[in-house]
């Protein structure tokens, strides 16, 4: 019995814990003093594939930025591809904007096609040019995010800033609940282990001229884990930006958000040394809460009322805390968007709250099987492309196919 209640309390605590630290800091969190004048040009690189229905408003906002020098970046997937007419569109209605559009040339066969769009861009990019920002097609940015990332990256010892995104709980799809938790359980932890998002993120351009870029690291297969790599062999560190928390409030079905997961996880097991505690730790969690749920059960079904109660108690308790804590991130991330974008996120009504306490057991199962998935994979699809693992930390693009292919094959 002591045993039981120690699992209870040791599941409860340590998410209290990991989350009371990193709103700690988040609070806490300020942007250094930085003259105008100190603020270099700025690249913002686009790389689209396919319709995304956010595109259109993402580069309103982009060309939108208080920033005084810079320039987008759109790299087209291909001629024939949605994006294509979307980005031109735009262009057409808003000329005399500070943007550059280009195509996807010679896609990698060890990289994903944003990887490939990235660095062909990065090679040509002007000499003046002193930070890198990364976007993506459903980033709806706020008239400073350009500022707030690049900021921090004039402090000494600062090679790279990423920002992150939120997503909104209020949505009544399973899918998109789903998706809300599972990116509460990675918000503090990419904080702890600074982990990056190439959603919003800025890297000095002077990285990409040292030895370590033109030594192989470029041969990465993700942007994101070539520019930590450069950023860890200057010797410099990766910082977090709270300000750069990016509201998404796209719908998601649950297959959808199913692949999306299992591609974030494969990426972590391919790149990241954290990926066999984290396996192991959500194994273990799912052992003891499926050997709770069974336990509890079968007490209560063979007269062993008391333990069968502890059991099933412990599981409620564990399911409410993670809802008190997804509610606390919640709050406390509004906060400060409202406060320094000037952007008000959803709140959590009572209607809300009783469907996210009704998804959340359903959530924990579907990440669990979409985390062993990642653990088991060969293959994973992304927007269309079959890629093959190479243990142990590499993919090869199996057949390079435009949109309009993908959109073709049975």
């Amino acid at each position: 019995m002591l045993i039981t209640l120690s699992l209870i309390g040791l599941m409860v605590l340590v998410p209290v814990w990991g989350v009371a630290h990193y709103l700690h800091w988040f609070s806490d969190y300020e942007l250094p003093p930085i003259e105008e004048a100190e603020l270099p040009n700025a690249a913002i690189i686009l790389a689209a594939r396919g319709a995304s229905p956010t595109l259109n408003e993402c580069l309103t906002r982009l060309a939108g930025q208080d920033y005084p020098r810079y320039q987008v970046y759109a790299v087209i997937d291909h001629p024939t591809d949605p994006a294509n007419a979307i980005i031109q569109e735009w262009s057409a209605k808003n000329p005399g904007t500070s943007l550059e559009i280009s195509y996807l040339e010679n896609p990698l066969s060890n990289a994903y096609l944003k990887t490939s769009a990235v660095m062909q861009c990065i090679g040509s990019l002007p000499d003046n040019v002193g930070a890198v920002v990364l976007a993506d097609a459903d980033t709806l940015t706020y008239p400073t995010w350009l500022r707030d990332l690049i900021r921090p990256l004039l402090v000494e010892g600062v090679g790279l800033v990423t920002g992150n995104r939120w997503y909104d709980p209020t949505v009544h799809s399973v899918g998109g609940l789903t998706r809300f938790f599972y990116n509460t359980l990675c918000v503090p932890p990419m904080y702890f282990i600074r982990a990056t998002w190439g959603g919003s993120l800025a890297i000095k351009r002077s990285l990409f001229n040292t030895e370590s870029y033109h030594d192989g690291i470029a041969d990465s297969f993700s942007e994101e884990v070539i520019f930590q790599k450069l950023t860890r062999h200057a010797g410099l560190s990766i910082e977090v930006q709270p300000d750069v928390m990016i509201l998404n409030q796209e719908s998601c079905s649950l297959s959808a958000v199913f692949n999306f997961m299992k591609r974030q996880l494969l990426w972590t097991r391919l790149y990241h040394p954290g990926w066999i505690p984290l396996l192991i730790g959500l194994s273990l969690v799912y052992i003891v809460f499926t050997g709770f749920l069974c336990v509890g059960v079968c007490g209560l079904i063979s007269g062993y009322g008391r333990l069968g109660g502890i059991m099933l108690g412990g599981l409620v308790l564990e399911i409410i805390s993670c809802q008190i804590l997804s509610e606390w991130l919640h709050r406390s991330i509004s906060r400060r968007a409202l406060k320094v974008q000037g952007i008000e996120f959803p709140k959590i009504d009572w209607p809300a709250r009783c469907r996210m306490l009704g998804v959340l057991p359903v959530s924990f199962v579907i990440i669990s099987y979409a985390m062993f998935a990642a653990a088991i994979a060969k293959r994973v699809k992304w927007s269309g492309i079959t890629y093959e693992v190479i243990p142990p930390d590499g993919i090869h693009m199996l057949e390079y196919l435009t949109m309009n292919e993908v959109s073709k094959t049975p």
